[in-house]
């Protein structure tokens, strides 16, 4: 992804088995020190059947991260208490050469 951009990041769940169905909170991290940034289940759009977790970011929340790999995780509750965690992943934020929000 670029810094500025309006991106949907898209991370796919390798456990077929899981019902996201029955998740009551999803945080999605994305790390990079100092940047860290959570986006609770409000913001995702959550894929049962395709057991994907989409996050779309606005240009000034893409223009707040370093250009540089960024750590993301995601940490799921479900409803009958059981919490997981997704393997760390990097994710590449690219940098632009004019910042600022496009309007």
């Amino acid at each position: 992804m670029y810094q500025g951009t309006t991106p949907k990041l898209i991370f796919k769940l390798l456990d077929n088995l899981l019902d996201l169905s029955s998740a009551v909170e999803i945080w999605v991290t994305l790390k990079l020190t100092p940047y860290t940034k959570t986006f609770d289940i409000s913001r995702c759009a959550i894929d049962n059947e395709n057991k994907t977790i989409t996050i779309e970011l606005s240009q000034e929340e893409t223009l707040e991260m370093p250009a540089s790999k960024v750590e993301s995780q995601i940490r799921i509750l479900l409803g009958n208490g059981k919490a997981l965690a997704t393997n760390i992943v990097k994710v590449d934020v690219n940098r632009i050469l004019k910042g600022g929000v496009i309007e």
